[in-house]
């Protein structure tokens, strides 16, 4: 792709430099430059450009034109860069023989992707979205970064009813995925649902013969029936799991294929599941399916489980929902040690926080946690409810600064403590100094 193929599809003014430039690369940080790379300037990205060039940048794309100072580079300004991302993600995936996968939901997008790209790269090149990159800039950018892979897995996530409205115009998928429908971000959508259907536009993203899958073991999703739809249903009736076993490990078979996986959870089957079935549908072997399953990779701060100076530390703090609480805390709950639970505040539920965060306490109770401690105002119902309906030791703080205070005097050795919260409780903060000063 050259600057002046740039500039037909965005519509954009070349300021300065060369229309035959060849751009092979995108990137949206100025500090991380690849060879034949256009810097993608987003809202302050306008004030960074100029470090892009520098760090080798081959051109620029900008849409604040008080910034521009006249070089001899490759500026290009457009009216709105995200709209210009859209473009050329657009003109991308036109001229690409990917097949591509959407997934969407309120829990479990990240992991399910990072299990469905370790089936899909056994046997073929894949390109995933990078962290969670899942937004209006993520989505984009994540296409544009696409070359000669045969499948393409994006994970969409949307904060408004017309999210995948907007994804449509530029986005087609040969397979659309929703993995269930919670309450994460309740508060802008005020019910589950209006979530359900605000993620069932994902079908119109979806190409004329996509097909949408939907985790049935979710009752709304369950419920779910679409005319002029191609729908494949999992979770129950003919795909389904068996013999579910938890040792130190996940157990359970798919279609009589025998699985073991890191046991974070069995809500985390149904993640497995859909990878199998996607496995399947790209016409993949048992054997190589198994291979995928079994080592995949899921991203930092997500039920990773790891053994320091004799504690062991359940760290799952990237994000919260209901859902991953409850989850979270059933993983606890199989350590024969002394549990302890360290919980802060579900953000973004809105009129629904006190009843979620009191269902949480309920769980607490249920799974049989020795020590509670609760961080953060939200928090407090949960602290509540435990010592309302319980004998387990809890204590309640404003902060992680406090909590870290508390938690180097109430840890044991081979205690196993479960940090779990919403990210902007800063618990990855709150992790790192603890084992700092154990």
């Amino acid at each position: 792709m050259t600057l002046n193929d740039i500039l037909l599809i965005t519509g954009g003014t070349l300021l300065c430099g060369d229309r035959n430039t060849i751009i092979d690369n995108f990137t949206i940080d100025s500090n991380d430059i690849k060879e034949n790379n256009l810097f993608l300037a987003i809202n302050r990205g306008n004030e960074y450009y100029l470090d892009a060039l520098k760090n080798g940048s081959k051109a620029v794309i900008i849409d604040n034109p008080k910034v521009v100072k006249k070089l001899d580079k490759n500026i290009i300004l457009v009216n709105n860069t995200i709209k210009a991302m859209e473009m050329l993600a657009k003109k991308k995936l036109l001229s690409s023989k990917a097949s591509v996968i959407g997934i969407t939901g309120s829990v479990g997008k990240t992991t399910t992707k990072d299990i469905i790209y370790s089936v899909l790269k056994e046997k073929y090149k894949v390109l995933k979205t990078k962290e969670n990159y899942n937004g209006k800039i993520g989505v984009p950018y994540t296409i544009l970064n696409l070359k000669d892979e045969d499948i393409l897995v994006l994970e969409m996530g949307i904060d408004d009813i017309n999210g995948f409205t907007e994804f449509s115009k530029y986005v087609k998928l040969d397979l659309a995925l929703i993995t269930n429908i919670g309450y994460s971000h309740i508060e802008k959508f005020e019910s589950r649902e209006n979530i359900l259907e605000a993620k069932l536009k994902i079908i119109n993203c979806l190409k004329n013969n996509g097909i949408l899958l939907l985790n049935n073991n979710d009752e709304l999703l369950d419920k779910v029936k679409l005319n002029n739809v191609n729908t494949l249903k999992y979770g129950k009736n003919v795909y389904k799991t068996s013999d579910v076993r938890i040792d130190d490990k996940l157990n359970f078979k798919i279609n009589n294929l025998e699985l073991s996986v890191p046991y974070t959870g069995t809500s985390y089957i149904n993640n497995y599941l859909v990878s199998y079935i996607i496995g399947k549908y790209y016409g993949m072997s048992d054997y190589l399916i198994k291979e995928g399953i079994e080592n995949a990779h899921l991203s930092s701060d997500r039920m990773n489980i790891e053994r320091y100076n004799n504690i062991t530390f359940i760290q799952d703090y990237y994000n919260a929902s209901y859902e991953s609480v409850k989850n979270a805390l059933e993983v606890l709950s199989n350590f024969k040690t002394r549990k302890i639970a360290v919980l802060g505040d579900i953000l973004e539920l809105g009129r629904y926080s006190k009843i979620i965060h009191e269902n949480i306490g309920y769980e607490v109770i249920k799974n049989k946690i020795n020590k509670l401690v609760t961080v953060g105002d939200n928090s407090l119902n949960i602290a509540r409810i435990v010592k309302e309906n319980s004998n387990i030791d809890t204590y309640s703080l404003s902060d992680i600064d406090e909590a870290l205070s508390l938690l180097l005097c109430l840890l044991n050795d081979n205690d196993t403590i479960l940090l779990k919260a919403s990210h902007k409780m800063n618990f990855k903060t709150l992790t790192k100094n603890l084992k700092n000063n154990l």
